[in-house]
């Protein structure tokens, strides 16, 4: 019993890992709640002090789609089931460098500063 304690003491310390930014396949999806200024998981969409830049995507088999369009066209919609993209969803999209999603270039500025 006292090794078993001790090499749970031993497994409990190893963690994993840190993952990087570039590894992150999924975006973070745009909602009311990751909107939240103060304790979603973009507020850090306004910070002056940070330099978002928009990065090529690069996705060769299905276009990706604003997620800005994305989430005001459900927001209109109010919960009906909606598959059809909005206009000027794929539109040059591009990835911004800090918050890691898609938006239309378009959206870029309106996102980061609204």
């Amino acid at each position: 019993t006292r090794n078993r304690l001790h090499l749970q003491h031993i497994i409990v310390k190893i963690k994993p890992p840190p993952r990087k930014l570039e590894d992150v396949k999924r975006c973070t999806p745009v909602t009311n709640k990751t909107l939240c200024p103060v304790t979603g998981s973009l507020r850090c969409r306004r910070d002056l002090n940070l330099n978002h830049f928009p990065e090529p995507v690069e996705k060769k088999k299905n276009p990706t789609s604003c997620q800005l369009h994305m989430w005001a066209s459900r927001a209109v919609a109010k919960g009906e089931h909606n598959t059809k993209k909005p206009k000027g969803a794929r539109a040059r999209v591009s990835r911004c460098s800090i918050c890691r999603i898609h938006l239309c270039m378009d959206c870029f500025d309106i996102f980061h500063k609204g």
